[in-house]
């Protein structure tokens, strides 16, 4: 390790054994998400998988761990496994909301994030018409048919379902960006017999990814205004090279 100190002009060095267990590990994992980050060109890392995180931790670090690993689940997929409860306690940690159908479409089971998630009564027992009432939509906030929802699909045609963006009308007129999985569920003898619906909220990874796009669009400006207005001669052709590039 090489360590920079004021007033000094060359940086300390200093062995890994120099440091303790805990420094060494969460540096490791640090490592390990910030793979993940923005590699343009190169393609993302697919899978990031890390067991116990929090070992050799102190557990006032948890909060910032689980920063961190919630900023690197915004460019990939994150598995972790842990025992810690102050990881697992973390407020905004929610699991994936599940619902299941029968194999006539009708709702018979669902796990308490999806009654958080949907935030309405849920309709149990009922036809599968009834599933319009949890106002599941298309991205731009079209209203998706309940004969068309990924789930009812698996259920009645045996289709499969993976990783499709849907969004979700909440109550007080919100909508949350959902990514959609659905699979068929089968009996013993190999027929139809419902499906499994896997539903989450990536409204922040949205946002997140938004954001990025902006910054990458304002850097490439900045980046451009430099190039082009080095040749320059005049004010005016710097101001008609900027307002060009502003609308551009």
């Amino acid at each position: 390790f090489r360590q920079l100190v004021a007033g000094d002009a060359n940086p300390w060095s200093f062995l890994a054994q120099n440091m303790s267990d805990g420094t060494l590990r969460a540096l490791g994992v640090l490592v390990s998400l910030f793979q993940c980050f923005d590699r343009s060109p190169e393609p993302p890392v697919p899978l990031v998988g890390i067991e116990e995180p929090e070992a050799t931790l102190h557990p006032a670090a948890a909060g910032v761990l689980m920063g961190a690993l919630s900023e690197a689940s915004h460019f990939t997929q994150v598995l972790v496994t842990t025992h810690s409860p102050e990881l697992l306690d973390t407020p905004d940690l929610d699991p994936e909301a599940l619902l299941v159908v029968d194999r006539e479409g009708r709702l018979i089971a669902a796990n308490p994030a999806a009654e958080r998630l949907f935030a309405r009564a849920l309709p149990l027992g009922e036809e599968h018409a009834a599933l319009a009432r949890l106002e599941i939509c298309h991205p731009d906030g079209a209203p998706v048919p309940p004969r068309d929802l990924p789930l009812v699909r698996s259920a009645l045609d045996g289709e499969t379902v993976r990783e499709t963006d849907f969004a979700l009308r909440r109550p007080d007129g919100s909508l949350r960006a959902l990514l959609v999985n659905s699979s068929p569920i089968h009996n013993a003898a190999g027929e139809l017999d419902g499906a499994l619906g896997v539903f989450v909220d990536i409204t922040k990874h949205k946002l997140a990814a938004t954001r990025l796009q902006r910054q990458r669009a304002i850097l490439s400006s900045i980046n451009r205004v430099f190039e082009e207005t080095i040749t320059c001669e005049t004010e005016e052709q710097l101001g008609e090279t900027c307002l060009r590039v502003a609308l551009d």
